[in-house]
């Protein structure tokens, strides 16, 4: 990743730690960066599907893309989810996201209508205008 034309160390040195199969080292690089969706990324296509849960819970982070990249490989090998705490997430995850989309369709509603009374307010505002020009 470039900043300002500089590659960042902390990602470079992630990756030639990669290279040099010291995954551990090269994960903690990253975290230290706060760079926590490229670590868990890392663990994902290591197919480290707990370690990449775990960076996920404990950092407040990106738990719909473990989930996400879980149950695609699941399909894609055509396997059931055995792990408990997967299967636990899931249905909190499916739960959110649909309380999500309800919340932005709601939001949408409202925001519409906001903008419906405003350009009522300004053609309320063009009328007493007009009013009082036909007045004078």
């Amino acid at each position: 990743m470039k900043m300002r034309g500089k590659i960042n160390d902390c990602i470079f040195w992630a990756y030639v730690l990669l290279l040099s199969n010291r995954i551990d080292e090269a994960e903690s690089n990253l975290l230290q960066g706060k760079f926590f969706y490229r670590a868990i990324k890392i663990n994902i296509n290591l197919f480290r599907w707990d370690r990449a849960l775990s960076l996920a819970i404990s950092n407040k982070v990106h738990v719909d893309t473990v989930l996400y990249y879980r149950k695609k490989y699941l399909e894609g090998a055509n396997l059931e989810e055995t792990n408990a705490k997967f299967n636990e997430l899931s249905k909190d995850v499916i739960l959110l996201t649909y309380y999500l989309l309800i919340l932005t369709y709601y939001l949408l509603i409202n925001f519409s209508l906001l903008l419906i009374l405003i350009k009522l307010k300004k053609e309320l505002h063009k009328i007493k205008s007009l009013k009082i020009k036909l007045i004078k």
